[in-house]
């Protein structure tokens, strides 16, 4: 028997696209990873206009993080990308095997994915949220992504909106830190806190003490982070949300990320409630 809700996003979906998700979108950035006059690396606004750029979402991207190293002659840095260690005890999976919950990590990249598919359709398909309200793409909560995103993108496959998207292809995404926040706040909001975040946390110099990196430094926009609507599955949340929290997928989550965890603070501060 089919629920209500998987019939609304079969409903849904028949009316909606995904090209931002399943194709790519275009994104204008602001910011540049680059050297300043010290030698150091970080994030700097763009000194020249920058034009869109087409993000490509129809092949998989590759997790990463960056690292700097100094040169020979120790007075600048060189940086680089590495790839996300694989931790995932699924090794050389075949198509059909789905990722455990915990290396469901998304990165910035597909959020703004999500961003871009919210700011197309929002308005244009007249969004309401739990009380009949009519949205703006400002006011898009994570409730309302889960009702015309997230659930209608995954009612197909009944898998997790990660392990759907064509730019993770089924692969591990292990996080690099666990995301802690509050489903009621705007998610355009809660993009730019991760933003924010991910430049805050871009250096990641490669000194003796390991520090920057221990910290989780080296941040980019292909680094997985760990959000529980977009890894957990939807659609079987009894296998990921468990009746003993040490084997919840949360738990599992934080040791993927070595229990590096950040708080998104909402406006009203809800998500501490939420404890």
């Amino acid at each position: 028997m089919t629920s209500a809700k998987e019939e609304l996003a079969l409903t849904i979906a028949s009316n909606a696209t995904f090209e931002e998700l399943d194709k790519g979108y275009y994104f204008t950035n602001q910011w540049e990873y680059q050297e300043d006059e010290y030698g150091d690396f970080k994030y700097c606004p763009c000194q020249e206009p920058k034009k869109r750029e087409w993000i490509s979402m129809d092949q998989p991207r590759i997790p990463s993080y960056r690292r700097e190293e100094w040169r020979k002659n120790w007075l600048t840095c060189k940086s680089k990308l590495v790839q996300v260690t694989n931790s995932c005890p699924i090794d050389n999976q075949s198509s059909s095997v789905v990722p455990p919950v915990e290396h469901r990590g998304i990165t910035l990249t597909q959020l703004r994915a999500v961003v871009a598919n919210i700011t197309r359709r929002c308005s244009d398909e007249k969004w309401t949220n739990r009380k009949g309200v009519q949205l703006t793409p400002s006011t898009v909560t994570l409730y309302d992504v889960d009702k015309y995103i997230i659930r209608p993108y995954t009612v197909s496959k009944k898998q997790s909106f990660v392990s759907c998207l064509p730019s993770a292809s089924g692969k591990p995404q292990p996080p690099r830190f666990f995301v802690s926040h509050w489903w009621g706040e705007s998610v355009l909001d809660f993009v730019s806190c991760i933003e924010q975040f991910v430049r805050d946390f871009g250096p990641n110099l490669n000194d003796e003490l390991n520090t920057m990196n221990d910290r989780g430094g080296g941040m980019t926009a292909d680094t997985p982070i760990w959000i529980c609507a977009y890894a957990n599955n939807q659609w079987e949340l009894e296998q990921d949300i468990t009746d003993d929290p040490k084997k919840s997928g949360f738990t599992r989550a934080l040791q993927v990320a070595n229990g590096r965890t950040i708080t998104i603070l909402d406006k009203k501060g809800i998500v501490f409630s939420r404890i």
